[in-house]
C-alpha cells in the first residue's frame, strides 16, 4: 500500500511539474510573441501618416477595432491585451494624433500617454479689423464654432470682456491649437496676448509722450500700423502724430477716414470723403478717434510709446512704394505732395500704355492666327485648283473628241441624205444637230462637274464657300 501510495504521489507531482513547465513555456512564448508584435512589428501606415482621432471616453477596444478596420493594426486583440497587462488604460489621453510610418504599437501607446496631439494653426494678420478676424475664425475647420451669428458686443461678452469695443483687442500672430478648441478659447488667447504686449510697451514708454492711457497707445498704434508697410518708419510716423497732438493739430490720418467710411470707401480718398462727418474723421476732429481701427503689431505698439524726436509734422507717400517723405513746413509738404501726384500720374500713364500695348499685341496675335488660317485655305484652294485643272484638261480633251465625233456624225448624215435624196433638205439635219448638242452638253456638264449646279461632290464646291 505504501509503495502504491508513493507511486501515485510521484505521478501527481510529475504531472503537476509537466503542467507548470508547459504553462511557463506558453507564457514565455506568448510574452515573446507579444513583445515582438507590440515592440518590433511596425503598424501599416503609408506616408504622410495616419490621423487617429480619440474622443474623450473612447474605449481601447473600440480604438483598436478602428485601427484594424482601416488596415493600420493587424492584431487588435493583442494590442488590447497588452494595454491591459501594462495597466496604462487610464493614462491614455484624448485628442487627434498623427501615426507616422514605421511607428510600432508600443510607440503609439507612448504617444497616447504623452498627449502630443496634432497642432493646427491660424494666423491673424497685423492690420486686420475685427470683421476680418471673425471671418478667419469662422472659417477655421478645426475650431469648434460657438460664436457664429453673434454681434461684436455679444462676442466680447462671451470671451469675458463686456462693454469693450472689439477693434484692435487681439494680437496678430500665428496661433497653434489642437482640434476641437473653441473659438471662444482662441479669441481669449489672442486677447490676453495683446494685453501683455500692450502692457510691456506702455511700461517701457518714454517720458515725453502725449498720450495718457494704454488704450490711447493702442489706438495710435493701430493708426501707425495702417499708415505704412515699412516698419522702419513707424517711429517717425509716431513722432509726427505726437507733435500734432501736442500742438493741438488734427491728425489728418487717411486710414481713420477710410475706417469710418466703411463700405462707402471705393479705393480713392476724395474731397467729399474728407469732408464727410464721422467720429473717425481726423481731418475734422481733433485728437485720436474713439477706438482702434485695426490690430497693431508689436512694432507699432512700441512705436506708439516711443516716438522719434524731430520737427516734422507732415508726411506723404513717395508713390514708388519706398516709404514716405517727412517735412517740417506746409510748403515743403506741398512740394512732396506734388511730386507724389506726378509719380502717380506717370504710373497711370504707363499703366494705360501697357494696357493699350497688351490689347494691340492681342489683336496682332489674332491677326497672325487669321492670316495663317487664310494661307491654309489658300493652300487648300490651290491644291484643289491644281487637281481641278488637271481634271478639266482631261475633260476638255474628251469634250473635244466627243464634239468632233458629233460633228463628223453630222457630216456623214448630211452627206448620206444628199446622195440618197438628191437634194438638200433641212429636216434631215435635225439628228446631226442633236448629236452635236448632246456632245457639247455632255462635255460641259457630265465630264466637268464643277459646272454642274446640282453636283455637291466637287472639290470646288467647298472652296467656293470658304471664299465667301
Amino acid at each position: 500500500m505504501a509503495r502504491k501510495s508513493g507511486r501515485k504521489r510521484f505521478r501527481f507531482w510529475t504531472f503537476l511539474a509537466t503542467c507548470v513547465s508547459f504553462l511557463s513555456v506558453s507564457v514565455v512564448a506568448l510574452g515573446l510573441y507579444l513583445h515582438q508584435t507590440i515592440y518590433e512589428n511596425p503598424l501599416h501606415v503609408e506616408p504622410p501618416g495616419y490621423v487617429l482621432n480619440v474622443p474623450a471616453g473612447m474605449q481601447v477596444q473600440k480604438m483598436a477595432d478602428l485601427l484594424n478596420k482601416d488596415g493600420v493594426l493587424e492584431h487588435p486583440e493583442l494590442f488590447v491585451l497588452w494595454v491591459r497587462l501594462t495597466d496604462v488604460r487610464t493614462k491614455l489621453k484624448a485628442g487627434e494624433y498623427l501615426i507616422k510610418p514605421g511607428m510600432t504599437p508600443q510607440a503609439l501607446i507612448n504617444l497616447l500617454i504623452s498627449g502630443k496631439v496634432i497642432q493646427h494653426s491660424l494666423t491673424l494678420v497685423e492690420g486686420w479689423n475685427f470683421d476680418s478676424v471673425m471671418n478667419a475664425v469662422n472659417q477655421a475647420p478645426k475650431l469648434m464654432h460657438t460664436l457664429t451669428g453673434l454681434s461684436p458686443e455679444e462676442i466680447m461678452i462671451k470671451i469675458g470682456h463686456p462693454n469693450e469695443h472689439p477693434e484692435g483687442r487681439f494680437f496678430p500672430d500665428t496661433y497653434c491649437f489642437p482640434a476641437g478648441t473653441t473659438d471662444v478659447a482662441f479669441l481669449q488667447r489672442a486677447y490676453n496676448r495683446l494685453q501683455k504686449k500692450l502692457s510691456n510697451a506702455w511700461e517701457s514708454r518714454i517720458s515725453f509722450i502725449f498720450i495718457k492711457t494704454p488704450y490711447e497707445a493702442l489706438i495710435l498704434a493701430s493708426i501707425i500700423e495702417k499708415e505704412s508697410d515699412h516698419t522702419d518708419e513707424y517711429m517717425d510716423i509716431s513722432g509726427v502724430y505726437h507733435r500734432r497732438i501736442q500742438r493741438n493739430m488734427p491728425l489728418q490720418a487717411d486710414p481713420t477716414v477710410i475706417y469710418g467710411a466703411g463700405k462707402m470707401y471705393n479705393g480713392k480718398i476724395t474731397l467729399d470723403l474728407l469732408k464727410s462727418p464721422s467720429a473717425y474723421n481726423t481731418y475734422l476732429n481733433l485728437g485720436l478717434p474713439p477706438t482702434p481701427i485695426a490690430m497693431p503689431s508689436e512694432k507699432a505698439l512700441f512705436a506708439a510709446t516711443h516716438p522719434k524726436p524731430g520737427d516734422s509734422i507732415y508726411f506723404v507717400a513717395k508713390g514708388d512704394g519706398k516709404g514716405h517723405v517727412f517735412t517740417k513746413t506746409l510748403d515743403d509738404h506741398q512740394v512732396a505732395v506734388n511730386r507724389y501726384r506726378a509719380v502717380i500720374k506717370k504710373q497711370e500713364v504707363r499703366a494705360a500704355m501697357d494696357k493699350s500695348l497688351s490689347v494691340q499685341n492681342s489683336e496682332n496675335n489674332e491677326n497672325v492666327v487669321n492670316e495663317k488660317a487664310i494661307n491654309g485655305n489658300a493652300t487648300n484652294e490651290k491644291s484643289n485648283s491644281g487637281s481641278t485643272t488637271n481634271g478639266n484638261a482631261t475633260n476638255a480633251m474628251i469634250s473635244s473628241f466627243l464634239t468632233f465625233s458629233a460633228f463628223k456624225c453630222w457630216s456623214l448624215n448630211s452627206t448620206c441624205f444628199i446622195l440618197v435624196n438628191g437634194n438638200l433638205k433641212s429636216y434631215p439635219l435635225l439628228l446631226p444637230a442633236l448629236g452635236v448638242g448632246l456632245g457639247f452638253w455632255t462635255s460641259m456638264f457630265v465630264l466637268n462637274p464643277s459646272l454642274n449646279p446640282s453636283s455637291n461632290s466637287s472639290p470646288n464646291s467647298n472652296a467656293g464657300a470658304n471664299q465667301f
